[in-house]
């Protein structure tokens, strides 16, 4: 109890690198450094705990991966948690240690609302009795950002199974107060699965797809998605909808080829022809990232052919992405006119969903000012895409606000405006990097090796443009790994090493062949012919 006079000062654990030498002490150097991390990170640096995780003859036993992630359950870890933390809390204690326990994070104790839903689900109780109790124990340093510590957590949750109706009364709790106090979906959807409610779940994710990308929560976000859709106990709709958010959460990733499984999966499943269309430009759009053109092209032509003259929005994302794909083919004129469709298309559609309308036209601005940009335009192809930058914007499209700054310093670079180019590479690429969009930030990084080796910078250039290339390797970007060994292959050539760069650019002509990307192809025989 706390004596008169004076104040509880709170001992924490260990700092990192004391208890890293600790745990090599007591595991006798036996135990690999990310699972002394991550036993680190399970006991908070608690000496005591991790002279009981690892006993004391410090033995990891057969399998120490287990025993680092099953500490709760270790007899003597067990007992000393029972011990010196939880035995003997009084009714309000254990209901306040059960609710964090449920919770992933901080929480406040005090929160009005968080109390009302607490006591509307277990009946009245005496808050501030409680939230002293756990003071007084050391559980919790501040009620208003109380957590416990994880082995605390851990060892209370899994006592919580024995109650499996209690257990998800109080994840559906903290789901409604994750999705209505903290606007917090991804929390939110996380706990509604572990409440038995993957429809609300899943219903969660796909209305919150742009949120979740505009936090670069993408990743998580999927795997949840992953889950859901594991557990099977979605309805069919509900089961599409959640593999094109997937989709749409990974697309732009270094996961793109799973947005691409997910988008045919849903693609692949019965609906009307309005329906399989949306999952059809979604799909093309992947498939565009990742060279396979002509087959994008013929999917955007056979969705759109099922489609009503009601389905204005529709066509207009077909269209976009059909011009997105004539200008990878560089078939200028066309892509032009196609984009041109897709701006009628979504002026049609403005006065009843702007933001939507604006997502289209960001994308057909950004063909249209390429296009001129690639005609010798400039002017034009600049007014065109600082239009796309603004529509970019409205939408809140962040991928495409990168990439119009992207194409906008281009333009600069390519009339040796370096510093220009330099500061509006770098928003883009803060741009890009915030939502983890690899294919742009793989782009950037290509065109800021250009501008070192313009600078006479060659080993800067060369780590750029490797970085670039193994990016798009595992992006599946088979097109612009090859565009980016190509700029590697003239740094080669200008430090004398030209037996390297003819080996590169035969690769990338091999590689490339059937993907029907002209411009690129062009440039790579002329170095050739230059290297001959």
């Amino acid at each position: 109890s706390q004596l008169s006079g004076f104040e509880p000062f709170p001992l924490g654990g260990l700092d990192r690198g004391e208890a890293r030498v600790l745990v090599d002490r007591l595991a006798d150097g036996n135990l690999p450094a990310p699972l002394a991390g991550r036993l680190i990170d399970r006991t908070d640096g608690n000496p005591m705990l991790i002279r009981l995780a690892l006993g004391p003859a410090g033995q990891c036993g057969s399998d120490p991966a287990a025993l680092v992630e099953r500490l709760e359950a270790q007899s003597g870890v067990s007992a000393y948690l029972l011990r010196a933390t939880l035995a003997g809390l009084t009714g309000p204690g254990r209901l306040l240690v059960a609710l964090l326990a449920v919770f992933r994070h901080p929480v406040d104790l005090l929160d009005e609302r968080l109390i009302e839903a607490s006591v509307a689900l277990e009946g009245s109780y005496d808050v501030l009795g409680g939230i002293e109790e756990l003071r007084r124990r050391q559980l919790v340093e501040h009620a208003a950002r109380a957590a416990l510590h994880p082995l605390v957590r851990d060892h209370v949750y899994a006592g919580l199974a024995g109650d499996t109706g209690r257990r998800r009364r109080l994840h559906r709790l903290a789901a409604a107060h994750c999705e209505q106090v903290l606007a917090d979906p991804l929390e939110a959807g996380w706990h509604y699965s572990r409440a038995g409610e993957p429809a609300e779940a899943a219903d969660l994710l796909v209305a919150s797809v742009p949120e979740l990308t505009l936090s670069g929560r993408c990743a998580r976000a999927a795997d949840l998605a992953t889950e859901l859709l594991a557990g099977g106990q979605l309805a069919e709709d509900a089961t599409r909808q959640l593999l094109v958010a997937r989709g749409d959460l990974l697309a732009h990733t270094e996961r793109a080829g799973e947005a691409e499984d997910s988008y045919r999966d849903a693609f692949a499943r019965p609906a009307p022809p309005a329906v399989r269309a949306g999952v059809a430009w979604r799909l093309a759009q992947c498939m565009l990232q990742r060279g396979q053109v002509a087959d994008a092209l013929d999917l955007c032509r056979a969705a759109g052919a099922g489609l009503s003259a009601g389905d204005g929005m529709l066509s207009a994302h077909l269209a976009t992405v059909e011009g997105q794909a004539h200008l990878m083919l560089s078939d200028y004129d066309q892509a032009a006119a196609t984009a041109t469709r897709a701006l009628d298309l979504a002026d049609q559609v403005a006065a009843v969903t702007a933001v939507d309308a604006a997502g289209i036209q960001c994308r057909a601005l950004g063909v249209l000012g390429v296009v001129e940009r690639l005609r010798g335009q400039p002017d034009e192809a600049r007014r065109m895409l600082r239009r796309s930058l603004a529509a970019a914007r409205t939408a809140r499209r962040r991928d495409m606000v990168g990439r119009a700054l992207f194409n906008l310093a281009a333009i600069a670079h390519e009339h040796g405006e370096l510093d220009s180019a330099e500061r509006l590479y770098a928003e883009a690429l803060a741009e890009m990097r915030s939502i983890g969009d690899g294919f742009g930030t793989a782009g950037v990084l290509h065109s800021l090796g250009k501008i070192h080796f313009h600078r006479c910078a060659a080993d800067e250039a060369m780590a750029l443009f490797l970085e670039s290339v193994a990016l798009r390797r595992r992006l599946g970007d088979a097109q612009g790994a090859a565009n980016s060994e190509h700029s590697y292959a003239h740094v080669l050539l200008s430090v004398g090493r030209t037996g390297e760069a003819r080996k590169l650019l035969a690769a990338a002509l091999r590689t490339t062949a059937d993907l029907g990307e002209r411009r690129s192809r062009g440039h790579y025989l002329d170095s050739l012919a230059m290297i001959a």
